[in-house]
């Protein structure tokens, strides 16, 4: 559909947004090939740099649709250019990190560079310009908050730049340590919009949940994604939210992240540390071609029974339980369970045929076997396919307990394992399955990490 460009809404050092003339709901995002550090203080002009990020985006954009996150993105336009809902930026800097980079390491000296947090450590910046909030002065841009019982506290960020000098002459890294807020503010004063703070924690919760996304996207392609800044905005109102709808917004490309290849640095922080300008640009092409493989895969759980008196319920329910989505919402690269009932004690061979013919279809894909009494599907399954299975007796408890034998002593080369909580069956499945696919790996992951807790403070 083609679209009439009308004036620029917004400029920054690194891209434009530019209104759609009759529909004030929509917006055009485009990436400028300009590259900047130091709130501006270094800049430099890549050829290409804008189709690259605009690339990158894209495809981290539609990985975060395809796994249910909202954001606002609604296709890519050209090269440098992609449609996105009009929205109302939030004045925050959402930052989610795995390790200690960057400005973490000038705050928290005392935790060693890479240090891995096993419970995401997330942060709330104040999106700020000219060294002012609102109108009040203040020392340093972009400062960190801290939401106490009933005021917001102002931190540096990170150190000056001739602390950064002087850190590299002497070794001091001490300058933040200690810090107390420059500046505190009532949370009546600070917050504008309403329910604003349960927006913010809203927000934390849909960082965590794209940075889980992302990180398994970029493990994927063997590589590590150790920290990421997103901002959010809120567009047009629905039903479900009549104050507007808050979006993922903005860009996610290679300037919004800290991603490890080898030891090195493949974003932008390759610039920041005055990396080669052509080392830089090979960066950038490697992260947009490595993004171009941000996909789901098409993955599938079989559940097959020897009987149709077998109920399935207890696995087909408690899927979406498992996962925490609404029941009846589709679940992002997982194709409908299957529920097969063959006695492979009756019928071996339509048994077998039937099972090469699943895994055709999704060759991804992991078999819960489900039968009571002498279990002959399970470790048939195993032993005549490359795909995880796992036997669940069926019965009452005491048909189980009995029954459980012949699901565990199994010859050679038959590797079934058996599993007696039918829940946990199914959550061993989606935790195979979740080792390929970012969707599962950060609803499961986002639950784990609620009882986590990082021994390291700061």
């Amino acid at each position: 559909m083609p679209y009439t460009l009308g004036k620029v809404l917004a400029e920054g050092k690194t891209k434009q947004i530019i209104e759609i003339e009759g529909d004030e709901t929509l917006a055009v995002l485009e990436s400028k090939d300009d590259i900047t550090a130091g709130d501006g203080a270094k800049h430099e002009v890549i050829v290409g740099k804008g189709e690259l990020a605009t690339r990158t985006t894209c495809n981290v954009f539609q990985l975060l649709v395809d796994s249910g996150l909202p954001v606002a993105y609604r296709g890519r336009i050209d090269k440098t250019r992609f449609l996105a809902p009009l929205c109302k930026m939030l004045p925050y800097e959402m930052v989610a990190r795995r390790e200690s980079h960057g400005s973490h390491q000038h705050r928290c000296p005392h935790v060693p560079l890479g240090t891995v947090f096993p419970r995401l450590k997330t942060e709330v910046f104040a999106k700020t310009s000219g060294r002012t909030w609102r109108v009040q002065q203040i020392p340093m841009d972009d400062p960190l908050l801290e939401f106490a019982e009933n005021e917001v506290q102002f931190f540096l960020p990170h150190w000056t730049k001739e602390q950064k000098g002087e850190s590299a002459r002497t070794g001091f890294r001490g300058y933040l340590v200690g810090q107390q807020p420059f500046l505190r503010v009532s949370k009546d004063q600070f917050f504008t919009l309403k329910d604003e703070e349960k927006l913010i924690a809203r927000m934390i919760k849909l960082l965590a949940r794209a940075f889980l996304v992302i990180e398994k996207a970029w493990q994927l392609q063997g590589r590590k994604a150790v920290d990421i800044k997103i901002e959010f905005g809120i567009g047009a109102p629905t039903l479900e939210e009549p104050d507007g709808q808050l979006f993922i917004a903005d860009v996610i490309d290679n300037d919004s992240w800290r991603v490890v290849q080898d030891g090195s640095y493949i974003c932008k922080q390759s610039f920041r540390d005055d990396g080669n300008l052509n080392d830089v640009t090979r960066n950038y092409q490697l992260v947009a071609d490595l993004t171009d493989r941000f996909v789901l895969p098409k993955q599938r759980i079989i559940i097959w029974t020897g009987s149709p008196a077998d109920n399935t319920d207890v696995f087909t329910g408690n899927l979406h339980q498992i996962l925490g989505v609404k029941a009846g919402v589709p679940l992002p690269g997982l194709q409908p369970t299957v529920l097969h009932v063959r006695s492979f004690h009756k019928e071996p061979v339509a048994g077998v045929m039937e099972l090469h013919r699943f895994i055709q279809e999704v060759p991804d894909c992991v078999i819960i076997d489900y039968v009571g009494r002498s279990n002959g599907a399970g470790p048939t399954i195993s032993a005549n396919c490359t795909v995880p299975t796992f036997n669940v007796p069926a019965g009452t408890d005491q048909e189980r307990t009995r029954n459980v034998w012949s699901s565990l002593e199994l010859p050679s080369k038959v590797p079934a394992a058996t599993i007696m909580e039918p829940t946990n069956a199914v959550l061993a499945a989606l935790q195979v399955l979740a080792v390929r696919n970012a969707c599962l790996y950060s609803l499961l992951r986002q639950q784990q990490e609620e009882r986590f807790t990082n021994v390291i403070a700061c």
